[in-house]
């Protein structure tokens, strides 16, 4: 019997090629059967052409096959003939590509994205949605054995206590973790070293095996061996009829599932009526100028009075006409349609702002919707409702549905719910707490009620003030605004992360 193959994986190179190239050869020959090299940072640094030059001349040989990722700056983009395609840079050195998967001639499954994430374009230096989508349904029968991301999970370093702080978490990344089921996970963006393992568990209750998460630090001239590792490996078979989206998704704490692809079967489906949501309509129907929005901290008659908070990405200010005098709205600072579009720092910082408003209102059950119909800003809704439980608000948005003949799902288990949805529907998003929210999704062809969430929470049984459905019925003067968002800033100035 063949023993099982030896992978050497690394980090980002910060020194010379030739210390690379003798640790490797060290390497090959201490132990048996390496089979190949996996770099999941920089393989490439700005002054290293000199050199690079002497091995595509064949001077300087790599001493076994290396696989690497692509460019994460633009200076980097020079070593790249095609950031997107399989590439040969030079003998034994490999450019996985922009996106993909595919099972190497010793049975290893590598699956694996280069760049960031990016959830409104792909480039050079991005994958998006496309790419997340393309990986999952390649890897849809079976489990990789490596997962190779740039970008390390979103928030992972928590789930240890000596963890080191994480700089630049993707929720993508996290994603990916989390269906897959790897049987490693690499990444090397924060350049430091931490391990991690989880218990995968099939849904019929049979053990999957474990998920091992590695993150690698950088390759220095005086460098620890934190950077470099070699890992046994037994592949995947090729013929596993036991599916890999058998699996249960990982729910660890403080960690927002990635919910990309709609078809995922892991992932619990937002069913719609297919007569009623046929045809996605685009966001171009309803659209305005920068200069014009509301929300726009650009436009010269931005209400500046009313915010109680400014974050780098999002800010969090008094609502127009509110519900009561504690409804508040957070919005991005650039013109962004809704959080599906939203940039990871974007939905990084909002989550912060959830965060500290839940504390502030620790008392009440504090709800937060989103409407992305007849918007062209991204806004989020908070209303803190005291004496009612989580119960009493989903019964009343069910009977509101009800009422104007609207499909409404509950979605447990999972965050953000509204990435399974294709990137031009329209939605009303409700987040109750942490994995438990509900969605209207689709095309929202018939005319859907603007002040919905409004209503909904409005009802005699929750905060019984049906008299204040139309926000523009609730307007208040300059002063009266003014007085309150000063009063909400002393309540949220203990929470309020964005002083330093």
């Amino acid at each position: 019997m063949a023993a099982n193959p030896v992978v050497i994986i690394f980090g980002d190179v910060d020194t010379s090629f030739k210390l690379l190239f003798r640790k490797l050869k060290k390497l090959a020959i201490k132990l048996n059967n390496v089979s190949m090299a996996l770099c999941c940072g920089n393989f490439f640094k700005r002054d290293c052409d000199e050199e690079w030059n002497e091995i595509k001349r064949g001077n300087l040989k790599a001493p076994l096959q290396i696989y690497i990722l692509g460019p994460t700056s633009e200076a980097l983009k020079k070593f790249y003939p095609d950031c997107h395609e399989m590439t040969d840079l030079a003998e034994r050195i490999t450019f996985l590509g922009k996106s993909g998967s595919f099972r190497t001639a010793e049975g290893v499954k590598l699956v694996y994205l280069s760049g960031s994430f990016s959830a409104s374009k792909r480039s050079d230096l991005t994958y998006s949605y496309e790419d997340i989508n393309k990986v999952t349904k390649d890897t849809l029968k079976e489990k990789p054995d490596f997962l190779l991301t740039w970008s390390w999970p979103h928030h992972f370093g928590q789930l240890v206590k000596t963890h080191p702080e994480i700089k630049y978490p993707e929720i993508a990344s996290t994603f990916l973790f989390s269906t897959l089921g790897p049987q490693y996970h690499i990444a090397a963006r924060e350049r430091k070293l931490l391990e991690v393992s989880a218990q995968r568990i099939y849904k019929d209750g049979g053990n999957a095996g474990i998920s091992r998460f590695i993150g690698l630090s950088n390759l220095e001239v005086n460098a620890n061996h934190d950077w470099i590792k070699a890992l046994t490996v037994t592949p995947t078979k090729s013929d596993n009829t036991r599916e890999c989206t058998d699996l249960i998704p990982l729910h660890l704490n403080d960690i927002g599932t990635f919910m990309a692809n709609q078809c995922h079967p892991t992932v619990k489906p937002v069913s719609m009526d297919e007569k009623r949501f046929a045809k996605p309509r685009p966001y171009k129907k309803f659209e305005v100028k920068e200069h014009k929005c509301w929300f726009c901290t650009s436009n010269p008659n931005f209400d500046k009075h009313m915010v109680i908070a400014m974050g780098d990405f999002s800010y969090l200010a008094l609502a127009k006409g509110p519900l009561t005098q504690d409804h508040t709205i957070i919005c991005s600072v650039e013109h962004i349609a809704s959080m599906r579009l939203a940039e990871e720092d974007l939905r990084f910082e909002i989550e912060r702002f959830k965060l500290a408003l839940r504390e502030m209102y620790e008392n009440s059950v504090t709800i937060f919707f989103e409407r992305v119909y007849r918007t062209c800003h991204l806004q989020i809704h908070c209303i803190p409702i005291p004496n009612v439980s989580t119960t009493d608000i989903v019964s009343s948005f069910k009977i509101l549905a009800n009422k104007y003949g609207l499909k409404i799902n509950e979605v447990l288990d999972t965050k953000m719910c509204y990435m399974t949805l294709k990137k031009d529907d329209e939605y009303f998003h409700v987040d109750l707490s942490e994995g438990h929210e509900l969605i209207i999704a689709g095309n929202l062809e018939r005319l859907f009620p603007l002040n919905f969430g409004r209503e909904a929470l409005a009802c005699e049984s929750l905060l019984n003030i049906p008299e204040k459905l139309n926000w523009r019925e609730c307007e208040q003067t300059k002063d009266e605004e003014i007085k309150i968002v000063e009063t909400l800033k002393k309540k949220f100035q203990k929470f309020d992360f964005t002083v330093l």
